[in-house]
C-alpha cells in the first residue's frame, strides 16, 4: 500500500463538512486496504466505523472509548508530561 495508515486530522473543519470528508476518505482507505484512524472524535470514528482514534489530553478517556468502539479499534492517546 502507499500508507501504512491515514489519519483524518483537521482541527478548523466545521462538523458537517468532517463528516463527509470522513466519509469520503473511509471509502478511499476501504478500497485501498488502508487503516483509517479519526483524530480527537471517538464518536466520528464509530460512525464512520473507522479502524481506530487518537485521543488528545482533553478528548475524552481510553475506558471510555473503548466502551464505544468496542474490543476491537484501535486506540491511541497522546502523552504528557
Amino acid at each position: 500500500p502507499l500508507a501504512a495508515c491515514l489519519q483524518l486530522r483537521c482541527k478548523s473543519m466545521d462538523a458537517s463538512t468532517l463528516r463527509i470528508a470522513g466519509a469520503q476518505l473511509r471509502a478511499a482507505c476501504l478500497d485501498a486496504a488502508i487503516p483509517l484512524i479519526v483524530n480527537d472524535d471517538p464518536r466520528l470514528a464509530a460512525e464512520l466505523a473507522a479502524d481506530g482514534v487518537h485521543l488528545g489530553e482533553h478528548d475524552g478517556g481510553i475506558a471510555a472509548a473503548r466502551a464505544l468502539l468496542g474490543p476491537d479499534t484501535l486506540i491511541g492517546a497522546s502523552c504528557y508530561d
